[in-house]
């Protein structure tokens, strides 16, 4: 297929792997890349008579399974803007006050499915505030400690099941934002410290909607009518799972009087 596979690595879930795809400076061919390589697992796992999931928890205790962005902005000279060596570090701040500000609006898009919020709880590896940090691994925008061509910013909350077209618009309505405009993200959040009473990315799937379909950034980023469409079949996949009697409720309520 081409693709610009490198490392593979072993995760912590059972059979579990993560694949990282090299750089592309078109963003609509980084996000093709990812549906073709969800497609090559998955025909692979068929052949061996096996099934391929990109579920953001397919595993009650176990870590879920990330979609992680990595993003760098070259300006008309082909300069990266976000290198350290020449860079304006209030613009690396605006652009990821401007991923920060957009982030629980556009939750949506990162966590498409009931399932993808199962993910944003404590040991899942998966951010569940909106805060930013140098090298953190827990927050949810990270600054990777890289110069030159490599220097870039990481977003962290997107589930494996997300769209990637959809996700990248997203991210990149964020990022065009904190160009636009000159945004503070807030104070740092490191090992050690954190921001006393942080903004926090939902655990519920209807919150996301809500949240999605009030949104002017999604009108502006996505458009008022594919908002309209895609905000109406989310809140009715929600009230759906709201519905759905589980297991869990035979197991822990039925046996109640």
């Amino acid at each position: 297929m081409g693709l610009p596979a490198d490392a593979t690595t072993a995760e912590f879930g059972p059979g579990q792997f993560e694949v990282n795809l090299l750089h592309k400076a078109d963003a609509m061919a980084a996000a093709d890349d990812c549906i073709y390589l969800k497609r090559v697992v998955d025909f692979a796992a068929r052949r061996h008579g096996l099934k391929a999931t990109c579920m953001a928890k397919p595993y009650a205790d176990h870590a879920g399974s990330g979609l992680h962005v990595h993003a760098s902005i070259i300006d008309k000279d082909g300069r990266n803007i976000l290198d350290a060596k020449g860079a304006d570090p209030l613009k690396l701040k605006s652009i990821t006050a401007g991923m920060l500000r957009t982030m629980q609006d556009a939750q949506l898009i990162f966590a498409p499915f009931a399932n993808s919020y199962r993910r944003f709880q404590p040991g899942s590896f998966a951010p569940d505030k909106v805060d930013w940090g140098f090298g953190n691994r827990g927050t949810a925008i990270r600054i990777p400690d890289s110069e030159g061509p490599a220097a870039r910013v990481e977003h962290r909350v997107a589930g494996a099941d997300a769209h990637p077209h959809l996700l990248l618009a997203a991210i990149l309505g964020g990022i065009l934002l904190g160009l636009d405009e000159d945004l503070d993200p807030g104070p740092v959040t490191t090992p050690d410290s954190a921001p006393e009473n942080p903004d926090m990315l939902t655990h519920d799937f209807l919150t996301a909607v809500d949240r999605f379909c009030a949104s002017a950034f999604i009108a502006d980023v996505f458009g008022a009518e594919y908002q309209r469409i895609y905000g109406d079949t989310k809140r009715k996949e929600a009230i759906t799972y709201l519905r759905t009697v589980s297991s869990f409720d035979y197991q822990t309520y039925l046996p109640r009087i």
